[in-house]
C-alpha cells in the first residue's frame, strides 16, 4: 500500500499528486480503465458507528479511499475507519492515518476486491475513541467501472 499527500483536488475530480501512486493490478489511468473519484458525505466526531456515507455503484470495483481531516479529532485515542459493509476499514484504516492532525490521506489498497452489488454497496464510516468532542473529515471514494 502506498500513501501520498494531495497537491490539488479539483471539484471535477481531477487528482494531482506529489509522489508515487501505485494502483492494483489491472487498473490503469489514461487507458481503458479510468479511476473515478467521487466525494461522499462528510464525517464528524459524533457520526454513528457504521453510518452509510455513500455507495459504491453497481458493477464498480473499489480501489481506494481518500480522507481529508478538516478538523482534528480530539479526545483519548480517537479513531476513524472508512470501509464497506463487508470490511469496516477496507478503504481507509485508522492505522494508516492520524486523525488528530489536519492532513489528507490517500489509500489505494492492493487487496480491495469489492465490486458494487445490485443497487450499489454502502460505504461506511466508524468513529471511535473516548471523550471525542471535535473532529471532521471529508471522504472520497476511488473506483473503476468494470
Amino acid at each position: 500500500m502506498n500513501y501520498t499527500r494531495f497537491t490539488n483536488l479539483d471539484v471535477d475530480g481531477k487528482l494531482n499528486v506529489d509522489g508515487e501512486v501505485v494502483l492494483p493490478a489491472g487498473v490503469t489511468v489514461g487507458g481503458a480503465q479510468v479511476v473515478k473519484c467521487v466525494k461522499l458525505s462528510s464525517v464528524k466526531y459524533n457520526t454513528t458507528a457504521g453510518a452509510t456515507i455513500g455507495k459504491l455503484p453497481k458493477g464498480c470495483l473499489a480501489v481506494g479511499g481518500i480522507v481529508e481531516i478538516t478538523t482534528a479529532f480530539n479526545g483519548t485515542t480517537p479513531t476513524l475507519n472508512i470501509g464497506l459493509a463487508s470490511d469496516a476499514d477496507g478503504l481507509v484504516a485508522n492505522s494508516s492515518i492520524t486523525v488528530g492532525t489536519k492532513n489528507v490521506y490517500v489509500k489505494l489498497p492492493a487487496a480491495t476486491n469489492v465490486v458494487g452489488a445490485s443497487g450499489g454497496t454502502n460505504v461506511t464510516a466508524t468513529v471511535g475513541g473516548t471523550s471525542v468532542t471535535a473532529g471532521a473529515a471529508d471522504v472520497w471514494l476511488l473506483y473503476v467501472e468494470l
